[in-house]
């Protein structure tokens, strides 16, 4: 299939029946200081499911500087690679509000060299660069309401300490000629 990807929608469901080994590594940068133990049961569940390993790239809130993708989460990747198999395939359940297309397009790459391909499963939202991360996988798997986002570039102000769309800037631009002329 060469030039196209899949991109699957499924709910994944946990079974009672399987047997779910509660065992797995993660590097976690965030302010929290641990993993909620429901939440790391449902990794372990969809790593069962999956049978492969799971990475997680998940950005909570923005006042956390990881909370998007950026050099860091490519930097603490590369740090922690040897930790994967070569050439075992793993999944990454993504949640993101994107970042730079930069460290997305590498941390894409990192995955595909060292571990031969990668699968991503979004349960809510991977987002501009995170989009862009995602279309790098092998398949995309998301749930009934995930969302994929445009590939837009974003600029930052510094002084508002945010973030917009430079398509914001061009369309304003623009309609100030159209009104000018």
């Amino acid at each position: 299939m060469a030039g196209k990807k899949k991109v699957v929608k499924k709910k994944i469901v946990a079974k009672a029946s399987v047997s779910v080994v509660k065992k797995f590594t993660a590097a976690f940068y965030s302010s929290l200081k641990v993993i909620p133990s429901d939440f790391a049961d449902k990794v372990c569940e969809l790593q069962a499911e999956m049978k492969m390993p799971v990475v997680l790239l998940w950005h909570g809130s923005s006042n956390d500087p990881m909370s998007f993708l950026e050099d860091l989460n490519y930097t603490a990747f590369a740090k922690n690679i040897h930790k994967l198999d070569e050439s075992k395939k793993v999944v990454v359940l993504i949640h993101s509000p994107g970042g730079s297309a930069g460290p997305a397009f590498k941390l894409a790459s990192l995955l595909r060299k060292h571990c031969g391909g990668f699968d991503v499963v979004v349960p809510s939202r991977a987002k501009s660069a995170a989009t862009l991360f995602s279309l790098g996988a092998d398949e995309i798997i998301m749930s009934k309401f995930a969302e994929l986002g445009p590939l837009d570039v974003q600029i930052s102000d510094s002084e508002k300490e945010m973030r917009f769309s430079a398509l914001e800037v061009v369309q304003a631009i623009e309609r100030l000629n159209s009104e000018a002329i």
